[in-house]
């Protein structure tokens, strides 16, 4: 393998992703492409690399590594959900970039990370989990991934939000996410939201030695483009839509309980009304980026 890499342009890679009107915001697609870019850039994807991507969704992080990895290389790209699933449908989403400079180097597969584990006899050098371990719908699911990634690759990756911010705005995106976290522990898998499973670094980090990875390095306080929007879009669903006070009105728990997940959202609403430009204020909080080897 090469540690050479020519990468195309943010911009260039943008075109390759599938985005649909009205929910697509052009500044903050190009920022999402640019900074999963820095994270390849960051881990040093070689050309000829074998990588497994886990919960690929869309594609946002397939396409800056397929591009990474070259003609040379093969992104193995999995997630559970059905074709029909998400804005665009999966199936659409993936066809559009099968189509595109990069798609011959990318096989799209229809599994869990941990099914797909344990059904492969394939070795990668990199397996990657990159913005979904929160999409876990529990936190016994990223375990189950280390453990039986064991074996099957070289280094294992995960990048996430930090639950810690930076930056003026990005404290109302960790609010966000510990309130809708307390909500969804009281909820089954039925629930519709992405932001599932709000794990810190030390409990991932924790979760990784427990599966016998070493954490070989990290990077702390990483900073997406400002115009990147998941944590005003997260903020929004709680404070300026009603699902999230339906849902805890609903939960069949104790008074108490609904009082205290009600309470977080108060704080959410106060923390956002102390910010110059209110809603328009909010950031993403900081991203944290863990290597992980196994132990020797």
């Amino acid at each position: 393998m090469s540690t050479e890499t020519k990468l195309r342009s943010p911009e260039e890679l943008v075109t390759f992703l599938l985005h649909l009107p009205p929910y697509s915001d052009p500044a903050h697609n190009l920022a999402s492409v640019t900074h999963r870019q820095n994270l390849v850039k960051l881990w040093k994807i070689p050309r000829g690399a074998t990588v497994l991507e886990i919960g690929c969704g869309q594609g946002d992080f397939t396409v800056p590594l397929a591009d990474a990895v070259g003609p040379t290389g093969h992104v193995v790209a999995t997630d559970p959900m059905p074709p029909d699933y998400g804005t665009p449908p999966l199936s659409l989403a993936q066809e559009h970039i099968k189509n595109s400079p990069v798609g011959k180097q990318i096989t799209f597969i229809q599994a869990s990370g941990e099914e797909y584990l344990a059904s492969t006899t394939e070795h990668f050098d990199y397996v990657i989990i990159a913005h979904t371990a929160w999409y876990f719908s529990d936190p016994c699911v990223l375990p189950s991934i280390l453990a039986a990634a064991i074996g099957k690759a070289e280094t294992f990756l995960i990048a996430e939000f930090s639950l810690s911010a930076s930056r003026p705005g990005g404290e109302a995106h960790v609010l966000t996410a510990l309130a809708t976290n307390a909500l969804e522990s009281f909820r089954d898998e039925t629930s519709w939201r992405n932001l599932r499973c709000a794990l810190s670094p030390a409990q991932m980090t924790a979760a990784a030695a427990e599966a016998g990875w070493v954490l070989k390095g990290e990077e702390k306080g990483i900073l997406t483009p400002r115009e990147e929007k998941y944590g005003w879009r997260e903020t929004v669903m709680i404070l300026k839509r009603p699902n999230f006070v339906d849902d805890v009105e609903a939960l069949k728990v104790s008074e108490k309980t609904k009082k205290m997940l009600l309470g977080m959202r108060d704080a959410l609403a106060a923390a956002v009304d102390a910010l110059e430009g209110g809603m328009d204020g909010v950031v993403d909080m900081d991203v944290w980026a863990g290597t992980f080897e196994v132990k020797g």
